[in-house]
């Protein structure tokens, strides 16, 4: 049998493992809604499901079993029921995952396709830049703030506080959980450090022959204008002539920034996958 329990912040117990440590605090103070199963015939821990409610959309933050229940109908009967409760209590629109990598996404994401849950293309408009784009900017010439660090630079500690910032600011764009900083290129990715405290952060990755800006925090906007400037910087030294770098185009004020400091960026078209699971596609754009 299979018995669900809600798990608070202090009485997560043997679900603790399953569940990385940047939710903990957002668990205790309620801003995460997690609940997990126990096989009481075998005395075995099934799984857990992080959520948190968005305009009356279930948003599935974090899924984690155990690794006896990966592939079970037990986990996908867990998984199913969570979407059932939250009908049936009149509070769900429908639900939605959001993985940034598709390689992680595909150990739970069939499951969900089983349940219902279907693909959605979202389409961004990104700025591709190439390294003579970027020798032209002026402002790569001044010195870069102190309070830029390289990612390499950053010890375990200091990256752990960065991802529990960005994970309590709602502005920022979400970083996968667990982190695994090694995907991310140490010289050009940066952080802004007021001493030991975060304000910032850009991640950028490799694919094929781009470098993918993938994460943008930042608590002011000078912050992510000093972080860009560093990260260009150190794109023009590193990266090989003829290597692309995409930005895409997260707002009003990053489409500014780049078109400030880059006059002649071009811009395109680029997809990301998605999955949801409700009424509509036009729903989830409203998100």
């Amino acid at each position: 049998m299979i018995q669900e329990y809600l798990l608070q912040g202090d009485t997560l117990g043997a679900f603790a493992p399953l569940i990385p440590e940047v939710y903990l605090e957002d668990i205790k103070n309620n801003e995460i809604f997690a609940v997990g199963a126990v096989d009481t015939w075998e005395y075995e821990v099934v799984g857990v499901v992080l959520c948190r409610d968005i305009s009356g959309w279930m948003e599935l933050v974090w899924i984690n079993f155990s690794e006896n229940y990966e592939n079970s109908e037990d986990a996908m009967s867990f998984l199913r029921r969570r979407l059932e409760k939250a009908e049936k209590a009149g509070v769900l629109m429908g639900a939605f995952i959001d993985y940034k990598d598709e390689e992680s996404a595909e150990k739970y994401a069939w499951m969900l396709r089983a349940m219902g849950f279907r693909d959605y293309q979202v389409s961004n408009d990104v700025f591709e830049l190439t390294k003579a784009d970027v020798r032209e900017i002026e402002i790569l010439r001044r010195p870069v703030s102190k309070q830029v660090k390289r990612l390499g630079a950053l010890d375990e500690e200091k990256r752990k506080k960065i991802a529990k910032a960005i994970v309590a600011d709602e502005r920022a764009i979400p970083l996968p959980h667990p982190v695994d900083w090694s995907v991310y290129d140490e010289d050009i990715s940066v952080a802004y450090m007021d001493g030991t405290d975060p304000k910032g952060l850009l991640l950028f990755s490799w694919t094929d022959d781009m470098l993918v800006f993938s994460c943008a925090w930042a608590l002011e906007p000078k912050v992510l204008v000093l972080m860009l400037v560093a990260a260009l910087a150190a794109f023009e030294k590193k990266a090989d002539e003829d290597v692309s770098l995409l930005i895409p185009v997260l707002d009003a004020q990053t489409k500014g920034l780049v078109e400030k400091l880059v006059p002649g960026a071009r811009m395109r078209e680029m997809l990301e996958q998605r999955l949801y699971f409700g009424e509509t596609g036009d729903v989830w754009q409203e998100l």
